[in-house]
């Protein structure tokens, strides 16, 4: 059975991502809702943090559960930040 794996061309086989790997971040999209308003809060380094929790529900009626989520991101100023921080609860 290993023998003819060892003669599949490497075009042939199964590429399960077209970015590069890199071993530092992990990458997780939610999608839910805002628990409050995202809050900037300055580190010790001086640099600054944005924290927020995001509900997310499965199931429907009365199975319905949710998944809360708190969330640290690392953002530089910019639009991506400002859009974040100006969010409503909800």
């Amino acid at each position: 059975m290993f023998a003819l794996r060892r003669n599949i061309p490497s075009t042939l086989s199964r590429n399960f991502s077209t970015t590069a790997r890199n071993n530092s971040f992990a990458k997780l999209t939610l999608v839910g809702r805002l628990a409050d308003k995202p809050e900037i809060t300055a580190t010790s380094q001086g640099g600054e943090i944005m924290k927020y929790a995001i509900g997310t529900s499965t199931g429907r009626g009365e199975n319905q559960k949710t998944s809360w989520f708190r969330v640290v991101s690392f953002m530089n100023e910019g639009p991506q930040r400002d859009f974040i921080a100006n969010l409503d609860k909800g």
